[in-house]
């Protein structure tokens, strides 16, 4: 499992350095939002106390559908969930 943690924790950092560069672009606040839950799902992997982001739902109501870093968050969640399921 924790070389599955590892990698959460790459791609979510890698993810997290993305997301600045759309401040300009997308709604600061939703981006400001979205890193920080991203980094709330990193140190819930250290504490192995579940985070249930909202972003995901941000992304699907007003992200194009086809954005590539939208969809590259939706998959990081995903594995997230993959990752504390395995917890209980």
């Amino acid at each position: 499992m924790r070389i599955n943690i590892e990698m959460f924790e790459k791609q979510a950092a890698n993810l997290i350095l993305k997301l600045l560069p759309k401040k300009g672009i997308k709604n600061g606040a939703e981006i400001d939002l979205i890193a920080s839950e991203i980094q709330l799902m990193m140190e819930s992997c250290d504490t192995r106390v579940p985070f249930f982001p909202t972003y995901p739902r941000i992304i699907i109501d007003s992200w194009n559908f086809d954005d590539e870093l939208g969809l590259e968050l939706l998959r990081l969640n995903e594995y997230y969930k993959r990752i504390i399921s395995e917890w209980k």
